[in-house]
């Protein structure tokens, strides 16, 4: 859409309002703004996750604005799985399995699991509160199509027991997690002040192939 609207901007006109010698239109002020003006653009208060119940009170990337800042209920449900993915490249030397989930009702979600082959145990209680890999995460409203998602959280308590773990596939179960709203960008990822949480009680997930 804004590749589209950006080829009809650059079409002629004869309206002098479209000369690059034009005085740009006046800010809002509290006369013409029935809203409320944060930085010089008129909002909704209520509903911006840049201003949300005040100017300058920005929402995680999680998180919709209704009158204040409100996470989403993530739960990933085993009957929901869509489809899953392993991938050697995106965090390589680590490998990650990526399982979708999702009931059509919501956004979809995606588990990730990124461990070491070899090095990870299976058939072993692993703790996730140490934060290497093995690790597990959630992408959440994730584009099946681009695989860019809204928001990531990760694992910071809870266990991790893998019954198979290759570049072809991975299986297990995650029991016990408590999950936060972190920056993906950060190296680690370190959680957000003010981000959400998220917990998976119990789930058995079964991502790609057979380990020869």
């Amino acid at each position: 859409m804004l590749a589209l609207a950006g080829a009809i901007g650059c079409g002629g006109s004869d309206d002098d309002s479209t000369s690059p010698d034009a005085a740009p239109p006046a800010p809002p002020d509290a006369t013409t703004c029935d809203m409320t003006v944060c930085d010089g653009d008129c909002v909704d208060t209520a509903t911006s996750t840049d201003h949300c119940g005040g100017c300058f009170q920005p929402c995680t990337p999680a998180q919709d604005c209704d009158q204040s800042c409100q996470c989403p209920t993530i739960e990933l449900v085993a009957d929901d799985f869509i489809l899953g993915q392993m991938d050697e490249v995106m965090l390589a030397p680590t490998i990650i399995g990526i399982g979708l989930y999702g009931d059509g009702s919501g956004p979809t979600s995606a588990l990730v699991i990124g461990f070491a082959e070899p090095g990870t145990p299976t058939d072993t209680d692993i703790d996730l509160s140490a934060g290497d890999p093995p690790f597990v995460a959630i992408g959440y409203d994730i584009d099946i199509q681009t695989r860019e998602f809204r928001s990531a959280y990760r694992a910071q308590s809870g266990t991790l027991n893998l019954t198979r773990r290759c570049a072809a596939g991975v299986a297990g179960t995650v029991t016990g997690a408590a999950l936060a709203e972190v920056d993906p960008e950060a190296d680690p990822p370190v959680p957000l002040a003010d981000g959400c949480t998220a917990a998976i009680e119990s789930i058995e997930f079964d991502v790609g192939d057979p380990c020869e």
